[in-house]
């Protein structure tokens, strides 16, 4: 799977959830543009768990979590408790535009200039103890890359700064003049010589991925096609026409999605695994199972929640099973304020 989602400009169908209506269709989704281009390039720049934006309803001005996990050995010992507190703040157009992290001893502050819908600059503030040890200021252009990075760590003294070279081995270019838009990777390294399109709707549904030979402008290399039913995605065919370093020949391999009557996904098939979902009636998964093609693996995880009167869970507890050997436990609680 690793090589696949490379070949597809690292595409984040791992969590096939990013993908499905619910989760774009999202109030809190569609406000943070941001949070979609993460998931779509899988670029992570912070620790923001952006699954986040996938369930919050009405108007949250601040989401205050407190988060206890408890990891097992394989002599069901358990390691000691980790706990982390998070407060992520919106303001009225569901635009996150602050986060503040602490764990044991770490915090970090993440600041957003003009919200997360578009920022201009995002800031990292990191300290230990409360005393700050850093400061990275992130500047983008239009198209949410880098455009420089400035980072001073005041224990040392110490400013580095990284500009973003004329020659470079990526670019994108987005055109909307016909309902679609296109992005346009390049690779040119030692390893690799070609160029990638990738066409999406305006809901940033993906239609297809190409990659050509930029030695050869007609050779394919490989492709992924996305089909859709009534704008659900269904099915992901990805074809590799050349063998890589990790895949000796052309390989094919195809991604189905299953829904429920609801328009939730309750299964998603690969090559090698199949993974189900069920829910409540919230609409929240209750239980999520995967188990490898070959029958030597299985991973299970079950949840339970409570809610406020808004449908916005307050308290989620997730049990994590491997081979039915129980691994993990965390609890996360809530404190939500509305505006």
């Amino acid at each position: 799977m690793v090589d696949t989602i490379c070949d597809i400009n690292r595409l984040n169908y791992s969590n096939p959830f990013f993908y499905t209506e619910k989760y774009l269709k999202n109030e809190y989704v569609k406000a943070n543009d941001l949070a979609k281009h993460i998931h779509l390039f899988n670029h992570q720049i912070t620790r923001i768990d952006y699954s986040l934006f996938s369930d919050l309803k009405g108007s949250i001005h601040k989401l205050a979590e407190t988060e206890i996990e408890k990891t097992l050995d394989e002599t069901q010992g358990s390691s000691p408790f980790e706990i982390k507190n998070t407060i992520y703040t919106f303001n009225q157009k569901n635009e996150l535009y602050q986060v503040l992290t602490n764990k044991n001893s770490f915090q970090e502050t993440i600041l957003f200039s003009d919200s997360m819908k578009m920022p201009k600059t995002l800031r990292i503030i990191e300290s230990f103890d409360n005393i700050n040890s850093s400061q990275t200021d992130i500047k983008y252009n239009d198209f949410l890359e880098y455009e420089a990075i400035e980072e001073n760590t005041f224990y040392n003294d110490k400013r580095s700064n990284w500009v973003k070279p004329n020659q470079r081995n990526t670019k994108y270019v987005f055109k909307e003049n016909d309902g679609l838009i296109y992005k346009i990777h390049i690779r040119n390294n030692k390893d690799e010589q070609s160029k990638t399109t990738i066409i999406y709707n305006n809901s940033f549904q993906i239609l297809e991925s190409k990659t050509y030979s930029q030695r050869n402008k007609t050779e394919l290399l490989y492709e992924a096609i996305f089909n859709y039913d009534k704008g659900i995605l269904k099915e992901i065919v990805y074809i590799r026409h050349k063998p890589s370093k990790v895949i000796a020949g052309n390989s094919m391999q195809k991604i189905i999605f299953g829904y429920d009557e609801k328009g939730l996904l309750i299964n998603f098939k690969n090559n090698s695994i199949t993974k189900t979902w069920t829910y409540d009636q919230n609409e929240n998964p209750v239980s999520i199972k995967e188990i490898g093609d070959n029958g030597g693996y299985s991973l299970e995880m079950f949840m339970n929640y409570e809610y406020d009167k808004y449908n916005n869970w307050t308290y989620k507890e997730t049990k994590t099973f491997i081979n039915k050997v129980k691994k993990n436990d965390k609890q996360v609680s809530r404190k939500i304020e509305y505006f």
